[in-house]
């Protein structure tokens, strides 16, 4: 099938698993967000300026789309507690407007930002930095979750705020876990990628467990 045509395209190498560490298919590999994990695929790819897609992109269809103009209050993205209580909200909202949620519940909210990081990092001496949600860039292709730790994750997260019954409701209707990104200066490194769900297909997924530590 072929994608849309953009405006602006370019190739560029991307990495993917091509196999998975012994230790990750047991299911007891210990990953602190640095290790590699098994071998990388790599291959040129074209990657296209989705904001000149000849049709926009449709989060059931796509699996992901572009919401523009989206004003936030919050001064300070790396201030954890006004991100906690401006952004969130923000968040919230913005889901329900766009998926007609009924409830949204944030979570492992992350900036990414791998000059900062590097600063903090010399600085302290702490591979996490000393911002609070603060990370490096993610190199690798990936999906965050598979059909059983979604079921999981969800559970995990509605168990502090809801019955039994009411979280057996939820999982057994329709939930989705949606990641928000917003760009927070002009990107000019490091762009974040997507790949259309149309594109895909079952046997092009590896499975790998992993221990945060």
């Amino acid at each position: 099938e072929e994608i849309p045509v953009m405006a602006a395209q370019r190739a560029t190498r991307v990495a993917a698993h091509a196999t998975a560490p012994p230790s990750a298919v047991k299911g007891n590999f210990v990953y602190s967000g640095r290790e590699t994990l098994g071998e990388e695929d790599v291959r040129e790819m074209v990657v296209q300026d989705a904001r000149a897609a000849s049709r926009p992109y449709d989060i059931h269809r796509d699996g992901f789309c572009m919401v523009p103009g989206v004003p936030t209050q919050v001064v300070d993205m790396y201030d954890k507690l006004e991100v906690e209580r401006v952004y969130y909200k923000e968040v919230e909202e913005l889901l329900k407007q766009q998926l007609g949620a009924k409830r949204v519940i944030p979570f492992d909210h992350i900036v990414r930002n791998k000059a900062r990081l590097a600063e903090e990092v010399a600085a302290t001496g702490n591979e996490s930095g000393s911002t609070p949600f603060l990370s490096g860039v993610a190199s690798i292709v990936h999906n965050d979750y598979t059909v059983r730790s979604g079921y999981s994750r969800a559970k995990q997260l509605l168990t502090p705020c809801c019955s039994p019954e009411a979280i057996e409701k939820a999982l057994k209707g329709r939930f989705a876990i949606v990641n928000v990104w917003r760009p927070l200066a002009t990107v000019e490194k490091d762009p974040l990628a997507m790949l259309s769900w149309e594109l895909t297909q079952p046997e092009d997924v590896q499975t790998i467990k992993l221990v945060y530590t």
